[in-house]
């Protein structure tokens, strides 16, 4: 039995952070607009470990999350565009079944990875200091195609303003303005 399976079976997404990677990445905000509404309801949400979260400290968890996910596609996208890869985050670069297999496996991947590798310490390392799998490096790419620099540079500085408010009174309120404007698609957002 896979994990993917036994996370499935185990875990209810629709109330655990399980969701977060797949919204972020999918630049879907309703997944996580879900989890907030029901923290607000006063309905449990899981950790990652599948156990019921305090409610105090699922916001923080959530932006947590949304932040180091924002700064790891940010971080990629600097990194490749430094390594004369910047027109490869083209969304219609990276749409089709075959762009893993045909184009990231057999050259983005290789090149990524050796300059991670180089580089010492970088953000997309996991807390035990593992380098992404390549295929985690190459969802986390396609994800950053869905972005430009400007939009995820602008969420992360609004980024200090929500956190400050997670210590008020208006803490979901605020992470949910941040969360719908930092993960809706472009044209929904009004950016062109």
């Amino acid at each position: 039995m896979g994990e993917e399976l036994v996370r499935r079976l185990v875990l209810p997404r629709e109330r655990s952070l399980e969701v977060v990677r797949d919204g972020v990445l999918g630049r879907d905000p309703r997944p996580l607009l879900g989890l907030i509404a029901a923290a607000a309801d006063g309905v449990s949400v899981n950790d990652w470990q599948g156990r019921p979260m305090a409610p105090d400290r699922f916001p923080g968890a959530l932006f947590g999350q949304v932040a180091n996910l924002l700064g790891q596609m940010l971080y990629l996208r600097r990194m490749a565009a430094a390594a004369g890869l910047a027109r490869e985050f083209e969304a219609a670069r990276t749409a089709g079944d075959g762009w893993y297999r045909q184009v990231f496996s057999q050259r983005l991947g290789p090149a990524l990875a050796e300059r991670l590798e180089a580089g010492g310490p970088h953000p997309l390392l996991d807390r035990k200091g593992k380098e992404p799998s390549r295929w985690a490096l190459g969802e986390l790419f396609r994800a950053a195609a869905a972005f430009e620099d400007d939009e995820l540079v602008a969420a992360l500085a609004a980024a200090g303003e929500v956190e400050l408010a997670l210590r008020g009174d208006l803490g979901l309120e605020a992470l949910t303005a941040w969360i719908a404007r930092a993960l809706s698609p472009r044209s929904a957002a009004g950016r062109e």
